[in-house]
This record gives C-alpha cells, structure tokens and sequence, in this order.
C-alpha cells in the first residue's frame, strides 16, 4: 500500500496530514512496518487514512494536530535530524 502524500493548497497552506495507528502503533514511513514514535510515522491525507480506518478493524485516522500540540515539538527532533545530514554530506560530498 503506497502512501497518499497530503495535498498542497493555495498560498501555501497545506491540509492537515493524517497519521493511521493501529493497536498504539503508528504505520511508519514507506510501509516499513510500524513505530511508536509519531514523529516516524508516514503521513497520509485525511481521506485516505479515513478510509483506510473505515476499512479496518483496530486502526484509526489521527490528524498530526491531535497527536503534537504544536510545531515546537519537532523542533529538537527537526535539529537532531539536520545534524545527521549535515555530517553525512560533510564526510560525503558528493553524495556518491
């Protein structure tokens, strides 16, 4: 199952992502099984993960407003994240 990427709106306001969970699990990102954290989770637009929830016992649709009350939350994970890519282009350039 491959997953719907939340839709851009005008001027750049973007519809809110969904996150499915299933048993206190979320889908992780690229179908790579599940994870507990929902900051790896991959995004999905509401209808799909609606949908998907309609279809499926035990799994739920969460908007990503429900689970983080607001963006300073990822903000560490955003600079911890950053960090590995600036080390990994520093010790590769090339990207090769």
């Amino acid at each position: 199952m491959r997953a719907q990427k939340p839709t851009q709106l005008e001027n750049e306001n973007m519809e809110m992502p969904y996150l499915i969970k299933k048993n206190g699990s979320f889908y992780a990102h690229e179908s790579a099984g599940y994870t507990a954290r929902p900051e790896l989770a991959e995004l999905y637009t509401k209808q799909y993960a609606q949908s998907h929830a309609d279809a499926h016992n035990e799994v739920q649709a969460v908007a990503v407003n429900e689970v983080f009350g607001n963006a300073d939350q990822l903000i560490e994970y955003i600079e911890r994240m950053q960090a590995m890519v600036d080390a990994l282009k520093a010790d590769n350039p090339t990207g090769e």
